[in-house]
């Protein structure tokens, strides 16, 4: 004959079995609901940055061919100078003065060229070092994201056991009553 303070052992002793594994399995979905809710976010994300890609895909088009065009009607607009003069008819002093323009006009657009190629770089690094901010940013996003999505997950289940207690009674008052149900008989 089992006696009822071992029955009764072995019955708390289930009980915790089980809550740990309730709890486990809690930990683990979770966790799981955790990472569903990341790999969305992530998804989402991706699908934004592909559609602005694809955008800058098509600016980067649309600026080639309106480099294409300007490049094309600057060859046309300014064809080999042909004024109508015989060159040997033109005067050597206009010859030195045009080659002085001309050469002052090479070192301007020299120098402009320079400072547009520093600039640039400049702006390229400035856009590097945005871009690494900006994703770090998008990163902490995602994970808030997910954070929030958790917390209103764990609301809505507490909602759901508060609703669960109120309409079940407690097991361990039922346990309870039933072991001694059992001793008394």
């Amino acid at each position: 004959v089992v006696q009822p303070e071992e029955e009764e052992e072995k019955l708390v002793q289930q009980e915790e079995e089980e809550e740990e594994e309730d709890e486990e399995l809690e930990l683990l979905l979770e966790e799981e609901a955790t990472l569903i809710a990341e790999q969305e976010e992530l998804l989402s994300l991706q699908a934004n940055l592909q559609a602005r890609i694809e955008k800058e895909r098509t600016e980067i088009d649309e600026l080639r061919e309106e480099i294409t065009e300007a490049t094309n009607s600057r060859q046309t607009a300014s064809p080999p100078q042909q004024n109508g003069m015989d060159s040997s008819t033109s005067s050597t002093s206009s010859t030195d003065s045009s080659s002085d323009s001309s050469s002052e006009d090479e070192e301007e657009l020299q120098d402009i060229l320079d400072d547009l190629i520093k600039e640039n770089q400049e702006l390229e690094t400035k856009n590097s070092d945005l871009s690494l901010a900006i994703d770090k940013e998008r990163q902490r996003c995602v994970q808030l994201k997910v954070q929030i999505r958790m917390l209103q997950r764990r609301e809505q289940q507490g909602c759901a056991e508060e609703a669960q207690h109120t309409e079940q009674p407690d097991r361990s008052v039922i346990k309870a009553v039933t072991v001694d149900r059992e001793t008394t008989l």
